[in-house]
């Protein structure tokens, strides 16, 4: 009787979080992504390829790289070519959390396509993953072949 008495009490407790306290917890886990004081700047630190000894960083990169993040909860990426040009694509962000693993993600919705952005499909969108341990940024285009790319936060 009293482990029914028991379980009752749990699933009555699990059942009477409010709307208020999800929202909230949601605004936690944002917080807890490190994008609390916005605007805030990522820079590319470093790239990598799938061979050993394929690791760039600073000036021996192929592009140098910004995301800035806004407090409308959108973006812009801007890529800076050795050659000089200059690429600007914008979006929209949303904060998430990866179910399996349990870490904190970006969704990237890019407003068109462009050739910055880095993406296992066809899509406008981009994913990144924010690695607590290390403070960094880092793009999952690697999964599907393409570059590793770790940023990290500019001081304001």
């Amino acid at each position: 009787m009293k482990k029914v008495a028991l379980l009752l009490m749990l699933s009555m407790l699990t059942l009477s979080c409010s709307e208020d306290e999800e929202n909230e917890k949601q605004k936690d886990m944002n917080l807890d992504l490190v994008l609390k004081e916005l605007p805030q700047k990522w820079k590319l630190v470093k790239t990598t390829g799938s061979f050993a000894g394929s690791e760039n960083t600073g000036d021996d990169m192929q592009w140098q790289e910004t995301y800035t993040f806004n407090n409308d909860d959108t973006f812009t990426k801007t890529r800076l070519q050795k050659s000089g040009d200059k690429i600007t694509a914008s979006g929209t962000f949303v904060i998430g959390e990866e179910s399996e693993t349990s870490e904190k993600s970006l969704k990237l919705t890019f407003n068109e396509s462009s050739a910055i952005i880095g993406s296992c499909h066809n899509e406008p969108v981009e994913y990144l993953y924010y690695k607590k341990d290390s403070d960094l940024l880092l793009s999952n285009w690697w999964a599907c072949d393409g570059p590793g790319l770790f940023y990290k936060k500019v001081k304001n």
